[in-house]
């Protein structure tokens, strides 16, 4: 089957670490776990957006498989 899921994250939400600091100020992974999905290859990509409402562009997708 084909699934689409679309959440918007908080970052509250996530877990994040920060790897340095530059001009712009922290830069951070995040993770965050996506609970319940049904047995079947997912597609994701992550997009963020910022204070100010700007969105990045899409990351590249991966794809997860749960059995």
């Amino acid at each position: 089957g084909i699934y689409a899921y679309t959440a918007m994250i908080h970052h509250a939400q996530t877990r994040c670490t920060t790897l340095m600091m530059n001009a712009c100020g922290e830069v951070q992974r995040c993770t965050y776990t996506v609970d319940r999905l049904v047995p079947a290859s997912w597609y994701l990509t992550v997009q963020s957006v910022d204070v100010n409402g700007r969105e990045s562009v899409y990351s590249e997708e991966i794809v997860a498989a749960v059995n």
